[in-house]
């Protein structure tokens, strides 16, 4: 928050009381946990979130998207139209 300030989206459903962390991780296995959030950063977007990795494990995963990448594909996909 202190590099990029705060996130233009953020969506977070907490596990419903899980106290251990094998049932959180099932609780995300399963998809009744989510955490994710955007940045704007100056060239592009950069999402953090908490993905199922197997049945008990679980990874924090880090993408970047570089505007001009993005406006280059959203130019090929509007000429293809």
């Amino acid at each position: 928050i202190e590099k990029y300030g705060s996130p233009t989206q953020c969506v977070e459903n907490k596990h419903s009381g899980a106290d251990s962390n094998s049932l959180i991780m099932s609780d995300l296995y399963q998809g009744r946990i989510t955490y994710a959030c955007i940045f704007s950063a100056p060239g592009g977007l950069i999402q953090l979130s908490i993905e199922k990795y197997g049945v008990l494990d679980g990874v924090v995963m880090i993408k970047y998207e570089d505007a001009q990448n993005i406006n280059a594909k959203r130019q090929n996909d509007l000429d293809e139209i």
